[in-house]
């Protein structure tokens, strides 16, 4: 269809190569601030999370473009993904969702609980905490990669044995139960909760936001640093959260759809596949948008992110003899 040629070619190719480089970005920069803040700790979590859906989402771009060059080899790239690369996809995703939600509750803890924030939102904890989201998603995502498989069938047209991607016998057998499990349990795991606590952590900290403004102008001595700092954190935080709802608003919309027109047909083979194809090609390119443009929001709003920056890019352009290690100070 022209419409998902136009996604997959025309639109998806930027939050791709922005998604890239800025997730390596992160990376590089909060990798070398450290872990010492548990914020950093979620963010680099979130970066990884994110630049691995990125580089999973590749194939998409793959077989588009080479579908107008060789669709033989367009249609084995598309088997290739079923079979593989979109349940990777599909756990990354998820990850990178728990990862918001993370940041949506620590900060949360932040803005309503200042007091008692770095006794909560302890390192050890939040480095458990990250490690476990893993676990879990994979856990619960781990019977996807028991449902199809690759097979060789002969087509006369062609005279010679093409790849079809067939169910598996493990699917077979369980086919009622994975439907209610893929249907019915999946979306509040991967969607429902964590949109939910999202949207609720955002709501309440942008109203507890709104109050410390107020607060802030009736007040005549200007705000401590540190406080000047956290402000810069929430800002960048929530800008991350509220992204992250309205790129996730097609998804919930699509789970919603499969329920309530489970028996119409709302499937890649059902009555409104057509439909159902272009929901799925806007979801997938919001996913891809919610995981590049948290870069964005870093230089924007964190100037001790935008600080280290322009101090690793000084390194790596200095001749050795002249580097110095005064770029510590960002951290003061």
């Amino acid at each position: 269809m022209v419409i998902i040629d136009l996604v997959y070619c025309g639109v998806e190719p930027f939050p791709w190569v922005l998604g890239l480089m800025g997730n390596v970005v992160n990376l590089i920069v909060l990798g070398y601030q450290g872990i010492q803040q548990t914020t950093n700790i979620i963010l680099i979590g979130l970066a990884t999370a994110d630049l691995l859906y990125v580089l999973s989402s590749s194939d998409r771009l793959v077989a588009c473009v080479m579908r107008h060059v060789d669709p033989q080899l367009a249609a084995e790239i598309e088997i290739y993904s079923i079979v593989h690369i979109q349940k990777l996809a599909n756990i990354f995703a998820v990850v990178s969702r728990y990862y918001t939600c993370f940041i949506a509750v620590e900060r949360f803890i932040a803005v309503r609980y200042p007091l008692k924030a770095s006794a909560i939102l302890k390192r050890n904890r939040m480095i458990v905490a990250s490690v476990f989201v893993w676990m879990l998603i994979f856990s619960f995502y781990f019977y996807s990669f028991l449902l199809f498989e690759a097979a060789e069938v002969y087509n006369p047209a062609l005279n010679r044995t093409t790849k079809r991607v067939k169910s598996s016998d493990f699917m077979v057998e369980n086919l009622s139960v994975l439907v209610n499990y893929a249907s019915f349990v999946l979306p509040v795991i991967s969607a429902y909760v964590p949109v939910l606590i999202v949207f609720v952590c955002t709501c309440v900290i942008l109203r507890s936001l709104r109050l410390s403004a107020l607060q802030r102008r009736q007040m005549t001595s200007s705000a401590p640093n540190a406080d000047i700092q956290q402000q810069q954190v929430t800002k960048t935080l929530v800008s991350i959260c509220i992204v992250f709802l309205i790129t996730n608003t097609p998804d919930v919309i699509i789970r919603i759809a499969r329920v309530l027109f489970l028996d119409d047909g709302f499937v890649a083979n059902g009555r409104y596949r057509n439909i159902h194809a272009v929901t799925i090609a806007i979801m997938l390119c919001c996913n891809l948008i919610n995981s590049s443009v948290n870069v964005i929001f870093y230089v924007m709003f964190n100037r001790k992110f935008r600080a280290t920056c322009q101090h690793l890019f000084t390194l790596c352009w200095k001749p050795l003899h002249l580097r110095s290690t005064q770029g510590d100070k960002i951290y003061q």
